[in-house]
């Protein structure tokens, strides 16, 4: 695993971390655990990503293809 980031959202009523990781290797299928929050998970090759990201996953995904480089 590589890459680690972390992303403080501090809320006056709320505080929300995003942990971000970049996997080499993946298995297994992927489980929604909260059907109220989320509608799936997928995995996704860097090169194939769909078009609507998480904007903070979106950014931290464009600074690790940048950096590889």
């Amino acid at each position: 695993m590589q890459g680690l980031a972390h992303l403080p959202n501090i809320q006056p009523d709320r505080h929300y971390i995003t942990l971000q990781v970049i996997a080499k290797k993946h298995s297994g299928e992927l489980k929604v655990m909260e059907p109220t929050k989320e509608d799936e998970w997928k995995w996704f090759d860097l090169d194939n990503l769909p078009e609507k990201l998480y904007s903070p996953s979106r950014k931290f995904i464009e600074r690790y293809l940048k950096l590889r480089k």
